[in-house]
């Protein structure tokens, strides 16, 4: 019989004041304050992303439920971001290609990060745009081949099929790279035509990243479909 037994939550300590991020962006601080509907917001700390932010989670969850966390024998770290996140796949290659497109989303992510920090603090504009991509590009295409590599082994040992391995390889390399390029681009792009990219950047960086993924995947192994036989 399963069940919740426990839940935790982790919220970054750093906080930023809504006149702050009002000045940053040039707006009336009244205005945004009664847009965000906040006085200050939390933001993550330089070594804080998704994952870390989810072990510390994890264990408050485990602390509450007084679960000892020697008697946990799996784990699962999954981001919930609309109803195709939580659904399972039946089909073969169904699991290894959610699996790629979340990767691409989490690469996606960091990249957005960077991106929006280096706004914020005016250490970047869109006149650096090309070495700004160029250099995303470049981290999402050596993380792609790690990445790359390490599931394409975990494929072929679970399926015995080269072929997949290969279609699933290439897809996630192509995925990585075009997550860090578009988690660059979309902020400096929103704020270029006067957007707020704090609002809508994450939207839009995950309807890329998944649509992209699953084409990536999808497109490859039609391609390659021969191999698969």
């Amino acid at each position: 019989m399963a069940g919740i037994v426990g839940y935790g939550a982790f919220v970054p300590r750093n906080r930023i004041k809504s006149e702050e991020i009002a000045r940053q962006w040039g707006k009336d601080p009244e205005v945004v304050r009664r847009g965000l509907l906040l006085q200050e917001k939390s933001v993550p700390g330089l070594d804080e992303d998704t994952i870390t932010i989810s072990v510390e989670a994890g264990r408050a969850a485990l602390e509450r439920a007084g679960v000892d966390p020697q008697r946990v024998g799996a784990l699962q770290q999954r981001s919930e971001q609309g109803e195709a996140r939580g659904q399972g796949s039946h089909a073969v290659g169904g699991p290894a290609g959610g699996a790629q497109g979340r990767a691409a989303g989490w690469a996606g992510a960091q990249a957005l990060a960077v991106t929006m920090r280096g706004l914020f603090l005016r250490e970047i504009t869109l006149r650096h745009l090309p070495r700004v991509l160029s250099k995303e590009a470049a981290t999402g295409l050596m993380n792609g081949f790690a990445v790359a590599a390490t599931t394409a082994l975990g494929v072929w040992i679970w399926s015995r099929s080269p072929g997949l391995a290969l279609i699933l390889a290439i897809a996630m390399v192509v995925s990585m790279i075009i997550a860090g390029i578009a988690g660059a681009l979309v902020p400096m792009l929103l704020e270029r035509f006067g957007q707020d990219p704090a609002t809508a950047s994450s939207i839009i960086l995950t309807t890329v990243t998944d649509c992209t993924g699953f084409f990536s995947f999808l497109g490859t192994a039609t391609l390659l479909s021969a191999l698969l036989t």
